[in-house]
């Protein structure tokens, strides 16, 4: 998964080079509010964790699923039928991915007060 932000001036997406599973061991990593620079407008942005999506990385998955077809093609003609199980995964990728998005796309880190 790879993580974004949404730029204030031009609301471009903003790519985010820093990882993280969780918006709380992002906040650990890299504190409550992140500096950011946009590099389309060239605006610099000041984010809270609470405003840090999450995306499907489609590089892993194409990947996945581009070694998947060719082993199952290497099975199907050295044992058979065998090799239409190894298709199932990419799908148990995406399933991962979405998962781990969607939790860190639901919780939210409560604002420390100043």
């Amino acid at each position: 998964m790879k993580l974004y932000t949404t730029c204030s001036s031009c609301y471009k997406d903003i790519k985010l080079t820093q990882k993280a599973t969780t918006k709380f061991e992002f906040e650990r990593k890299y504190g409550e509010e992140i500096e950011l620079s946009c590099r389309k407008c060239d605006t610099s942005n000041t984010k809270h964790v609470n405003r840090i999506f999450a995306k499907t990385e489609w590089f892993w998955v194409l990947l996945s699923f581009g070694i998947s077809v060719f082993v199952s093609l290497i099975l199907i003609f050295s044992f058979g039928g065998f090799g239409f199980f190894v298709l199932f995964a990419p799908a148990a990728v995406v399933f991962g991915q979405q998962k781990s998005i969607s939790a860190f796309n639901r919780s939210k880190v409560p604002r420390s007060r100043k």
